[in-house]
């Protein structure tokens, strides 16, 4: 017996002037984004924080993992990348904490509008062992990055944990944080590798919707 509002795709079958044609939403896709109705190109900032040393070319597959999950190059430019080293013990957490928070406010990532920060497995080590690494560092970036975030969107955070899992079970202890930053002009998602590509599928048509609503800081 309960009722609801809805918001009609067409009414072709039912006499209503509620159809998404007219919409606010729709209005407002159209006149940024032409009359396609299209949400806006994604501009992606991507920064890996690593507990093992390597250089930034070898985490390309984490860039093209992304891309692709989140449409292809015809959607997702990629504006920078940044890597970043997860300090092995406590007393160098606050000197990290402090550099990964620069990365993400920096003038490099001013043209983003999505920013991942996503967590690596060390492929050479034993698989255990490098899963417990990733998860201790994955609960350092995520301690470093919720003070920066003007609103956090938890819910969207456990539907990314959810379908991350779905692809990968181990990616079900890594502490996913979503939230907005860089004064409303973009928003953040810290990730696994493991389980990526069914974390950026999950977001994908939220975080197209999402940042169309952001603030621009052009």
């Amino acid at each position: 017996g309960a009722e609801f509002p809805v918001l009609l795709h067409s009414s072709l079958s039912v006499r209503s002037d509620n159809c998404w044609k007219d919409s606010m939403h729709r209005g407002r896709w159209k006149s940024e984004n032409g009359d396609d109705g299209k949400s806006p190109k994604l501009k992606l900032g991507v920064i890996v924080c690593t507990s093992y040393e390597q250089g930034n070319d070898d985490f390309r597959s984490i860039d093209g993992t992304l891309v692709d999950s989140l449409g292809g190059d015809g959607h997702v430019t990629l504006v920078q990348k940044f890597v970043c080293k997860v300090p092995s013990n406590a007393e160098n957490n606050e000197e990290f904490t402090q550099k990964l928070s620069a990365m993400v406010i920096s003038p490099q990532m001013e043209g983003t509008n999505a920013i991942f920060v996503v967590v690596p497995t060390d492929p050479l080590a034993e698989d255990n062992g490098s899963s417990a690494i990733a998860f201790r560092a994955g609960l350092e970036v995520s301690h470093a990055l919720r003070p920066i975030l003007t609103k956090n969107a938890s819910a969207m955070a456990l539907q990314i944990r959810k379908h991350a899992a779905a692809h990968d079970p181990v990616a079900a202890l890594f502490e996913n944080v979503v939230g907005i930053v860089r004064n409303g002009s973009a928003v953040l998602i810290t990730c696994s590798d493991r389980g990526l590509e069914g974390a950026a599928v999950a977001v994908k048509g939220l975080l197209g919707y999402l940042t169309s609503l952001l603030t621009s800081t052009d």
